[in-house]
Protein backbone atom coordinates (compact mmCIF):
# COMPACT_ATOMS: atom_id res chain seq x y z
CA UNK A 1 0.00 0.00 0.00
CA UNK A 2 1.31 3.47 -0.91
CA UNK A 3 0.35 6.38 1.31
CA UNK A 4 1.13 10.05 0.76
CA UNK A 5 1.11 12.22 3.88
CA UNK A 6 1.71 15.96 3.52
CA UNK A 7 2.87 17.61 6.72
CA UNK A 8 2.64 21.38 6.67
CA UNK A 9 2.57 24.28 9.06
CA UNK A 10 -0.93 23.65 10.41
CA UNK A 11 -0.10 20.03 11.17
CA UNK A 12 3.05 21.03 13.01
CA UNK A 13 1.52 23.89 14.96
CA UNK A 14 -1.99 23.24 16.22
CA UNK A 15 -4.34 26.19 16.71
CA UNK A 16 -4.12 25.99 20.48
CA UNK A 17 -0.30 25.71 20.53
CA UNK A 18 1.92 28.74 21.13
CA UNK A 19 4.02 29.69 18.09
CA UNK A 20 7.38 28.49 19.40
CA UNK A 21 10.18 26.43 17.94
CA UNK A 22 9.97 24.07 20.91
CA UNK A 23 6.31 23.25 20.20
CA UNK A 24 6.97 22.68 16.50
CA UNK A 25 9.89 20.38 17.29
CA UNK A 26 7.70 18.40 19.69
CA UNK A 27 5.01 18.02 17.02
CA UNK A 28 7.61 16.99 14.43
CA UNK A 29 8.80 14.26 16.79
CA UNK A 30 5.22 13.02 17.20
CA UNK A 31 4.82 12.89 13.41
CA UNK A 32 8.22 11.26 12.87
CA UNK A 33 7.50 8.51 15.39
CA UNK A 34 4.11 7.86 13.82
CA UNK A 35 5.40 7.60 10.25
CA UNK A 36 8.91 6.21 10.89
CA UNK A 37 8.04 2.72 9.66
CA UNK A 38 6.48 4.22 6.49
CA UNK A 39 8.91 7.11 2.21
CA UNK A 40 9.57 9.75 4.10
CA UNK A 41 10.44 11.59 0.92
CA UNK A 42 12.38 14.83 0.78
CA UNK A 43 10.45 17.74 -0.78
CA UNK A 44 13.16 18.32 -3.40
CA UNK A 45 13.07 14.66 -4.44
CA UNK A 46 9.25 14.74 -4.51
CA UNK A 47 9.33 17.92 -6.60
CA UNK A 48 11.68 16.25 -9.07
CA UNK A 49 9.41 13.23 -9.36
CA UNK A 50 6.45 15.53 -9.99
CA UNK A 51 8.44 17.48 -12.62
CA UNK A 52 9.28 14.18 -14.36
CA UNK A 53 5.70 12.96 -14.20
CA UNK A 54 4.20 16.11 -15.75
CA UNK A 55 6.92 16.33 -18.40
CA UNK A 56 8.30 19.65 -17.17
CA UNK A 57 10.85 21.33 -19.42
CA UNK A 58 12.59 22.83 -16.38
CA UNK A 59 12.73 21.74 -12.75
CA UNK A 60 13.61 24.82 -10.70
CA UNK A 61 14.29 24.85 -6.97
CA UNK A 62 14.25 28.32 -5.42
CA UNK A 63 16.30 28.76 -2.28
CA UNK A 64 18.00 31.47 -0.25
CA UNK A 65 21.30 31.53 -2.17
CA UNK A 66 22.06 32.35 -5.79
CA UNK A 67 23.26 28.87 -6.70
CA UNK A 68 25.23 25.83 -5.65
CA UNK A 69 28.68 26.50 -4.25
CA UNK A 70 31.71 24.33 -3.75
CA UNK A 71 33.91 25.15 -0.76
CA UNK A 72 30.94 27.04 0.75
CA UNK A 73 31.83 29.46 3.52
CA UNK A 74 35.55 29.50 2.72
CA UNK A 75 37.66 32.03 0.82
CA UNK A 76 37.76 29.48 -2.04
CA UNK A 77 33.99 29.28 -2.44
CA UNK A 78 32.88 29.15 -6.07
CA UNK A 79 29.41 29.05 -7.59
CA UNK A 80 28.76 26.28 -10.06
CA UNK A 81 27.22 27.88 -13.13
CA UNK A 82 26.48 25.00 -15.50
CA UNK A 83 27.22 21.41 -14.60
CA UNK A 84 26.24 17.89 -15.52
CA UNK A 85 25.02 15.23 -13.09
CA UNK A 86 28.45 13.60 -13.50
CA UNK A 87 30.19 16.85 -12.51
CA UNK A 88 28.06 17.06 -9.37
CA UNK A 89 28.91 13.49 -8.41
CA UNK A 90 32.46 14.67 -7.77
CA UNK A 91 31.40 16.97 -4.94
CA UNK A 92 29.82 16.50 -1.52
CA UNK A 93 27.07 18.80 -0.27
CA UNK A 94 25.49 18.99 3.21
CA UNK A 95 22.61 16.55 3.63
CA UNK A 96 20.54 19.05 5.57
CA UNK A 97 20.67 21.85 3.03
CA UNK A 98 22.04 21.77 -0.53
CA UNK A 99 22.58 17.99 -0.76
CA UNK A 100 18.96 17.01 -1.47
CA UNK A 101 18.55 19.83 -4.02
CA UNK A 102 21.69 18.78 -5.89
CA UNK A 103 20.64 15.12 -5.88
CA UNK A 104 17.13 15.96 -7.13
CA UNK A 105 18.47 18.25 -9.86
CA UNK A 106 21.04 15.69 -11.02
CA UNK A 107 18.44 12.92 -11.08
CA UNK A 108 15.95 15.02 -13.07
CA UNK A 109 18.54 16.10 -15.66
CA UNK A 110 20.01 12.61 -16.05
CA UNK A 111 16.66 10.88 -16.32
CA UNK A 112 14.84 13.34 -18.59
CA UNK A 113 17.64 15.04 -20.52
CA UNK A 114 16.08 18.36 -19.53
CA UNK A 115 17.46 21.17 -17.39
CA UNK A 116 17.17 21.53 -13.63
CA UNK A 117 18.21 24.70 -11.84
CA UNK A 118 18.86 25.91 -8.30
CA UNK A 119 19.01 29.55 -7.30
CA UNK A 120 17.48 32.41 -5.39
CA UNK A 121 13.87 33.50 -5.59
CA UNK A 122 15.00 36.98 -6.68
CA UNK A 123 16.75 35.46 -9.73
CA UNK A 124 13.81 33.41 -11.04
CA UNK A 125 13.61 35.22 -14.40
CA UNK A 126 17.34 34.76 -15.01
CA UNK A 127 17.21 31.14 -13.88
CA UNK A 128 14.38 30.39 -16.29
CA UNK A 129 16.41 32.09 -19.05
CA UNK A 130 19.45 30.00 -18.07
CA UNK A 131 21.59 33.01 -17.16
CA UNK A 132 21.46 32.77 -13.36
CA UNK A 133 21.62 30.12 -10.68
CA UNK A 134 23.21 26.72 -11.06
CA UNK A 135 21.99 24.94 -14.18
CA UNK A 136 22.21 21.16 -14.28
CA UNK A 137 22.13 19.79 -17.81
CA UNK A 138 22.38 16.25 -19.13
CA UNK A 139 25.37 17.11 -21.34
CA UNK A 140 27.93 19.88 -21.16
CA UNK A 141 27.43 22.81 -23.54
CA UNK A 142 29.99 23.27 -26.31
CA UNK A 143 32.75 25.78 -25.79
CA UNK A 144 34.52 26.34 -22.46
CA UNK A 145 33.87 23.42 -20.17
CA UNK A 146 31.31 23.50 -17.36
CA UNK A 147 32.44 24.21 -13.91
CA UNK A 148 32.84 26.65 -11.10
CA UNK A 149 32.37 30.34 -11.65
CA UNK A 150 34.22 32.64 -9.26
CA UNK A 151 31.98 34.79 -7.08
Amino acid sequence: MRIVIALGGNALLRRSDPMTTEVQRRNIMVAAQAIAPLAVIDKDFAGGLLAEDVGADLFLMATDVDGVYVHWGTPEQERLSQVTPEDLAGYQFPAGSMGPKVEAAARFAAKTGRRAAIGSLEDIAGIVAGTAGTNVVARAAPGPGPGPEKR
